[in-house]
């Protein structure tokens, strides 16, 4: 009897003991969901509060530690205190040293601090340990790119996509490839993007704008016009939609295209210096003149000043041609162009 009794009683401890432990653990668990609820509600002080007091009530030795010193390094890295977050993804490290978000986290941290060298090898450790997340592959990408690295910079982010494909990687990606010149594989990977997304304002205007660098003007037409269907308030896609057919020789349209995007956004020099061209090849000078002397007082670009100087020699005023062609070539000396207008001008004097 006695014994019976005795083992009763252990066996009623033992339950006790994991009734507490799985109800601890299920406590955890919600203040973990909680606490990444509030970080995905931009609430990151509140996720590392929610944290914290769970971490000072949790023991060292437990194995859910280094996944909150995780979410918790993150909490404080978005909340913009990256040393916290380094000791909270260096401290979950150590608790799991296959802890591929810790070091996804320093890697972050490093490149806000601008080690880019240390956020890449960050970067490669975490892929080392699971190389099918594609966020690794596309910080790290970033960074090649930042080192100009480019082809490894284009690997990692093509490995991004095949295992994630989304739109802000098919776009870092053709803007990769168009800044190498390779506009054809640009337009390849905008076209793919464009399978899976065609209704996404991005992915068309990056389309027009590569169809139009490519001179396929009707297709980038075309494009900017569903984009503009999707929103008829963005400047950019007037400015577009202007150069197209300004190439297509629809000057009026183009005209009437560019004084409605500079309607939206009347700061921009490089809408008045387009209106310019425009207004120039509908032979109307003086406007264009009056243009490119309001691109000028945004930005003192030196095509800006050849334009001024050429519209002033189309309307006879050599003297004021000179003053601006002279300023295009103090910023730009050996352009052939500017030099070939600066002799035309002084011919004229």
């Amino acid at each position: 009897m006695i014994i019976k009794r005795g083992l009763i009683i252990l066996l009623l401890v033992l339950f006790i003991f994991i009734t507490a432990a799985a109800s601890w653990a299920a406590g955890f668990d919600d203040t973990y969901k909680k606490a990444e609820e509030k970080l995905k509600n931009n609430d990151a002080l509140g996720c590392s509060i929610e944290l914290t007091k769970a971490l000072l009530q949790m023991d060292k030795n437990n194995p859910l530690r280094y996944k909150f010193l995780t979410l918790r390094g993150e909490c404080f890295y978005v909340d913009g205190d990256l040393t916290e977050a380094s000791k909270d993804f260096n401290e979950a490290i150590v608790l799991n040293p296959d802890n591929s978000e810790a070091y996804y986290g320093l890697a972050k941290v490093n490149e806000e601090t601008g080690n880019i060298d240390t956020a890449i090898n960050f970067y490669t450790r975490a892929i080392e340990i699971n190389n099918d997340v594609s966020k690794f592959y596309f910080g790290r990408a970033i960074d090649y790119y930042l080192e100009k690295k480019y082809d490894e910079s284009l690997e990692d982010v093509g490995n991004a996509i095949k295992l994630e494909p989304k739109t802000e990687y098919f776009l870092f990606k053709a803007s990769l490839e168009q800044g190498n010149g390779k506009i054809d594989d640009a337009l390849s990977t905008i076209n793919n993007a464009y399978t899976l997304y065609p209704n996404s304002l991005q992915v068309l205007e990056f389309k027009s704008s590569l169809e139009l660098e490519k001179e396929d003007y009707k297709d980038a037409l075309l494009d900017v016009n569903k984009a503009l269907d999707i929103n008829n308030k963005k400047p950019d896609l007037f400015f577009l939609k202007g150069t197209i057919l300004y190439n297509l020789s629809d000057f009026q349209g183009s005209l009437e295209a560019l004084n409605f995007t500079i309607s939206l956004d009347p700061n921009q020099s490089d809408y008045y210096a387009m209106r310019a061209k425009i207004e120039d090849s509908l032979k109307q000078p003086k406007r264009a003149l009056d243009d490119i002397e309001t691109a000028l007082s945004i930005s003192q670009n030196k095509y800006y000043y050849f334009q001024k100087a050429y519209y002033e020699y189309e309307l006879n005023k050599y003297k004021d041609a000179k003053k601006d062609i002279d300023a295009a070539l103090l910023l730009d000396p050996e352009n052939r162009f500017f030099k070939n207008l600066q002799e035309a001008i002084n011919k004229k004097l």
